[in-house]
């Protein structure tokens, strides 16, 4: 079995978030970059176009989600693989980010942001296809930490601080290369 675009299995797991409570409301989108201009940074997802779309807060959007590479190792592991072939597998750690407005999203008083990234996190399939995996490494729902890591030199409001969701969960996406 060839090894999928990682654009095709994010589109996957785009699916299964959509599968949530709110899922009608989330905007998903796919891969994006963290890119610097002017001194302000802002992710940028990749549309295979000259300029790409730039992702910031938007009260038109209930929430946005997309992912971000952290980093891709190789992992070997030489008990195992078929005839002389050591079983390889390529290890994307990710990280999905959400942004958006909860007023836009849900009026459940219970729903904050902690819970919106929770059932979220809780909608990550552990097994996207049989050579495919993939396991939640950690999550954060402190929003100014999430505004000052994704968008650094750029000034949220204040009333992002009440109204708004922000949260990350950092997953690793590991795929059976042989």
């Amino acid at each position: 079995m060839a090894e999928r675009s990682l654009n095709a299995i994010l589109t996957d797991i785009n699916t299964q978030i959509k599968t949530v409570s709110f899922g009608a409301k989330i905007t998903t989108r796919g891969l994006c970059y963290l890119q610097e201009k002017d001194g302000k940074t802002f992710p940028l997802e990749n549309l295979n176009t000259k300029s790409g779309l730039k992702i910031s807060w938007d009260d038109k959007y209930p929430l946005q989600t997309y992912h971000r590479i952290l980093s891709v190792e190789k992992e070997t592991d030489t008990t195992q693989g078929v005839g002389n072939k050591v079983s390889t597998r390529r290890v994307y750690n990710m990280r999905l980010v959400g942004i958006g407005s909860k007023a836009s999203l849900s009026v459940s008083p219970y729903e904050d942001n902690q819970e919106i990234a929770k059932t979220v996190c809780d909608s990550l399939p552990n097994f996207i296809t049989s050579s495919e995996y993939l396991e939640v490494e950690g999550m954060e729902v402190i929003k100014q930490t999430v505004y000052d890591s994704e968008w650094p030199g750029v000034d949220h409001q204040k009333k992002l601080s009440l109204e708004g969701i922000a949260f990350w969960v950092d997953y690793s996406l590991k795929i059976k290369i042989c």
